[in-house]
């Protein structure tokens, strides 16, 4: 498995140069166990960017997948994974629903994928159903009928196989290909070397639950640096958040 992509930044020796702004796009799917894993990562680098950093996702190409991958993802990171019994053979339906979800409703796609991950990696259910993925459309906002409706049929093309998240940067004209696994230390560096830089008001716990919710308790401590208990206590005490339990693992989300 890659780290982050083997382009180096491109430094910038004029101090007065313009702050910049970054944009990353992360081509993904439901069942990418090393996309779940960077999730604190990718929110952190949001949260500490703040207006000078732009995160979206796109749907990856439809896959085969393998369940000896995801044994060795699930064992690197701190994330919710259940142990997998059998996965499909590939990524199709799924696919096809985030493609509806993205083409419906842009900020209703993210909160779409992030149940889709949720079920497939963290209860280890099977979500290439198309009724159960409708049904999930709907948990998160989705008109139910009109997502039928636009169901984006079935696609036959399937990707090759390699390394995914596919991350690719965007800074002024610079373009920065990583793939796989990414590191905190090495992304923040990369942007503040081209001249992204941090100006990110620190969120407080509910402020990250009402934004990110279900989120993780893994997810807040990456975020903010501060001691699990200590979150988990705060947010017990928060009338406006409740703790949910998806398969055998805990996540934060708005009363």
């Amino acid at each position: 498995m890659r780290k982050l992509g083997p382009v180096l930044p491109v430094l910038v020796e004029d101090d007065d140069q313009e702050p910049q702004e970054g944009e990353l796009v992360v081509y993904t799917d439901a069942w990418d166990a090393t996309g779940w894993g960077i999730e604190p990562v990718l929110k952190k680098l949001e949260q500490d960017f703040g207006l000078s950093f732009d995160l979206s996702y796109e749907p990856f190409t439809p896959r085969e997948l393998d369940s000896n991958d995801w044994g060795e993802v699930s064992s690197r990171y701190d994330m919710p994974y259940a142990q997998v019994v059998e996965l499909p053979d590939n990524t199709k339906l799924s696919t096809s629903a985030l493609h509806v979800a993205q083409e419906l409703d842009p900020d209703l796609f993210r909160d779409y994928l992030r149940r889709l991950r949720i079920v497939a990696l963290a209860e280890g259910r099977n979500i290439e159903d198309r009724e159960l993925l409708v049904e999930l459309a709907g948990e998160v906002g989705f008109d139910t009928y009109e997502f039928e409706e636009n169901w984006y049929g079935d696609i036959d093309d399937m990707g090759e196989s390699e390394a995914i998240p596919i991350m690719h940067v965007t800074i002024g004209d610079h373009e920065i290909p990583w793939s796989g696994h990414l590191e905190y230390g090495l992304a923040y560096g990369v942007l503040l070397d081209n001249d992204v830089l941090p100006v990110g008001d620190p969120s407080t716990y509910d402020q990250l639950v009402g934004e990110y919710g279900p989120i993780t308790t893994t997810e807040i401590a990456d975020i903010t640096g501060d001691d699990r208990e200590q979150i988990k206590t705060e947010l017990e005490e928060c009338e406006d958040v409740v703790r949910v339990e998806y398969g055998d693992a805990g996540f934060w989300d708005q009363a």
